[in-house]
């Protein structure tokens, strides 16, 4: 299934924000399994992540967010792999927001 694909789980860190729904207006705060989490966020375009309770992977939320933060209840953030691509000949044309303060990254 789509929910076997590669993710990473991170220990300690939650994701900010959650997603746009898929169905209209509003976010997507839906509390759901792991499970059930992984495969709506894979159909969400403005899904990034999947945060859980602290070691509860019945109580999960879909977030928006690459950054993680320190959770001061414990909770635990799982993020799909991302398969990198390598292209000869070609380059990015622009550098990053900086992740905080002014300036490129």
């Amino acid at each position: 299934t789509v929910t076997q694909a590669p993710w990473t789980k991170v220990v300690g860190v939650y994701s900010g924000a959650y997603p746009r729904a898929v169905s209209g207006g509003g976010h997507d705060s839906a509390v759901r399994t792991l499970e059930e989490s992984k495969t709506a966020c894979l159909a969400n375009p403005d899904c990034q992540a999947v945060t859980c309770a602290g070691g509860n992977i019945k109580t999960c939320t879909l977030r928006r967010s690459f950054a993680l933060k320190g959770s001061p209840s414990k909770e635990d953030t799982y993020a799909p792999k991302i398969e990198w691509q390598r292209s000869v000949g070609v380059y990015s044309s622009s550098y990053p927001a900086a992740v905080s303060g002014g300036g490129s990254d």
